[in-house]
């Protein structure tokens, strides 16, 4: 633990003369630093690449660049930090653009703000519009139907969803099976704090006569929803359909789960379980939600792997 102490010290020292020193870029653009875990590969180096620019950076010296860095620091705590040095300059945003992204935003928040305690049909759309001040024909062009705003949602949800994701299997050294867990997790936050959007999804997506459109969102309303965030314009919002099989695919390629695993027959147990735990304990006990979500989860990766040991 020592070494990896002293190892995650010269790291940290050579980021902070980094960023004391960091530049304008060759365009004219003010950069920023942040920091977020990231695997280890144990040899305690401070890797360097090619900068965006063409600065070259070189391997051991913390020098400027607009490209990435990666302080990689013990093999024994299994710790690291990537250091990525990006554009701050978001791309620029219209006003009507951001105008229409704030509008669609703030219709959501208070849809949300109203299931606390009512249903979405105890809710007008005449109601929405006033607290976002706006016309009932401006609703319906941002949204045909009042339940659209229901879609809207789970786009939303997606993108923060595959960021959390992501987040977790880094953290955890590239574990997919953590990513799954985090988004089941996260959930399980919101859920306690709004139970009846989920209530109100679950009925939504029953009352559909097909697959579930989730509406496209655009740079704008991710930007002021989530900020900046890696590979933010392109992260597809596209439900937990989408989101299970990426990381159970990933699960089996790193071996977190058997290679034998019918990935479609998973993803329909864990959306069981993603949606049939909040439909018994939402009104009632949301709190546990979280904790039963986890436990069922560790039974399910239990059974996999014990059914391939099994076979064998």
């Amino acid at each position: 633990m020592e070494e990896g102490d002293g190892l995650l010290g010269t790291c940290k020292g050579r980021l902070q003369t980094l960023l004391k020193n960091l530049p304008q870029s060759s365009c004219g653009r003010s950069l920023r630093a942040s920091a977020k875990l990231s695997q280890c590969d144990g040899k305690g180096r401070l890797l360097g690449r090619q900068g965006s620019h063409g600065e070259r950076i070189a391997e051991t010296e913390a020098k400027q660049c607009s490209g990435n860095l990666k302080f990689i620091v013990d093999s024994k705590v299994r710790v690291a930090y990537s250091i990525s040095i990006m554009n701050t300059t978001q791309p620029r945003i219209g006003l009507r653009a951001r105008k229409a992204a704030q509008t669609k935003l703030a219709l959501l928040d208070a849809l949300v703000e109203g299931l606390k305690d009512r249903t979405l049909e105890d809710i007008s759309v005449r109601e929405l519009c006033d607290k976002v001040q706006i016309s009932e024909a401006t609703f319906f062009n941002y949204f045909p139907a009042k339940s659209d705003l229901l879609s809207y949602f789970i786009a939303l949800w997606s993108i923060e969803m595959a960021i959390e994701a992501r987040r977790a299997a880094q953290s955890c050294v590239n574990s997919s099976w953590a990513a799954i867990e985090r988004i089941f997790a996260a959930t399980a936050t919101q859920i306690e704090q709004h139970p009846m959007v989920m209530m109100e999804m679950i009925i939504h997506q029953a009352r559909m006569t097909g697959a579930e459109t989730v509406p496209e969102v655009g740079v704008a309303e991710r930007l002021l929803r989530f900020g900046e965030q890696p590979e933010i314009e392109t992260i597809q919002g596209t439900g937990l359909n989408a989101l299970l099989p990426l990381w159970l695919n990933q699960a089996v390629a790193t071996g977190e789960l058997p290679a034998t695993t019918d990935i479609n027959t998973m993803v329909v147990l864990l959306a069981s379980i993603f949606f049939g735990t909040p439909l018994l304990l939402g009104r009632f006990a949301p709190a546990q939600i979280g904790m039963f979500y986890s436990a069922q989860l560790a039974v399910v990766r239990s059974g996999a792997q014990a059914t391939t040991s099994n076979k064998e």
